[in-house]
């Protein structure tokens, strides 16, 4: 049995993408914080959502199902889009075996998904 332990980060860039940082593991138990979070800003017009997941370390096969799901909806009702950034581990290996890729679309690096949505992150470097 897995330990559902959870946290949630969550920030606004740019007024238009909401970037959720799911950490530990997230069970159905986790779903009704990530949802209320989730419709706060949908409800005030951002419905571009990236999932980080660099902190993640299991993902229930119903919350990938609700995801899935909600980002039909995000794209059929609110022109908006839901994609996952920062993945390792099992969480990698879950979302490779679920073939997730033809549902979700997933980006190495935060700034590769901020990117996606028009997003541009300068990281200065010495």
């Amino acid at each position: 049995m897995i330990d559902c332990s959870f946290e949630i980060n969550y920030l606004i860039k740019e007024d238009s993408v909401m970037v959720l940082y799911l950490k530990k593991n997230i069970c159905l138990e986790s779903l009704p914080k990530i949802k209320d979070i989730m419709f706060e800003y949908l409800s005030k017009g951002i419905n571009n959502i990236i999932l980080n997941l660099s902190e993640c370390s299991f993902i229930e096969r119903d919350i990938w199902n609700y995801f899935i799901d909600f980002k039909k909806e995000l794209n059929n009702d609110c022109y908006g889009d839901i994609v996952l950034s920062n993945m390792n581990g099992i969480v990698q290996m879950d979302y490779d075996l679920m073939e997730l890729s033809n549902s979700i679309e997933s980006f190495e690096s935060l700034n590769d998904a901020l990117y996606n949505f028009g997003i541009f992150n300068h990281t200065k470097s010495a």
